[in-house]
């Protein structure tokens, strides 16, 4: 994208945009909200490349039916230990603050659940690609039917409950994540559990 002489304040809130993690703070318009450096990518106790037939696998036992997105052949677990730093990064970055950051809150459309689930993951896969790691962590965005409530998002009516947060494949278990507000519940006990139907990862 090119943006030429007659926009010079939008050029300089895209350029800010651009340094955002590596300079550790969020640019608005009247000034910077510090946040934390992007945590440190950490690899899982069982390091080792998982295959997209093993994904798949998974997907089908924990979400039958459910339908799975992917463009990526190599996979690789996250440390529970990165998954906690990262949440918390996320909680900062996403949720707290975004009262104050310019636009960080729940919009229509144009940051809804699936963005805030998108940042999430994009969070995960830039650390990952900081390591030098040559694998698609498992920071998957999922879909569900939000018959329950969970993390501050309510129960919805059928035909208007589609919703998506963030599931992370760890070395100790897959971990549910609702972005918006930072809560995490293990897989066993996420309400929405049997209401997945679909799972995208990276893209």
């Amino acid at each position: 994208m090119i943006l030429s002489a007659p926009f010079p304040r939008v050029r300089r809130l895209v350029i800010a945009s651009l340094v955002l993690l590596a300079a550790g703070c969020q640019a608005t318009d009247t000034g910077r909200v510090s946040v934390p450096a992007l945590p440190a990518w950490r690899a899982p106790a069982q390091s080792g490349i998982v295959t997209w037939e093993q994904v798949a696998a998974g997907v089908q036992q924990h979400a039958p039916g459910a339908q799975l997105v992917t463009s990526d052949a190599t996979f690789t677990a996250l440390s529970a230990d990165f998954a906690r730093e990262l949440v918390a990064w996320t909680r900062v970055f996403l949720w707290h603050q975004n009262k104050e950051a310019r636009g960080f809150r729940w919009t229509a459309e144009s940051l809804d659940c699936d963005k805030f689930a998108k940042a999430f993951t994009l969070a995960a896969e830039l650390a990952a690609a900081r390591a030098g790691v040559h694998a698609q962590p498992l920071a998957l965005r999922i879909s569900v039917w939000q018959v329950s409530a969970f993390g501050g998002v309510p129960a919805m009516p059928a035909g208007q409950n589609g919703h998506a947060l963030v599931a992370l494949v760890t070395d100790a278990g897959i971990l549910i994540v609702e972005p918006q507000s930072g809560t995490v519940a293990t897989f066993a006990d996420y309400p929405n559990r049997a209401e997945v139907w679909r799972v995208v990862i990276g893209g």
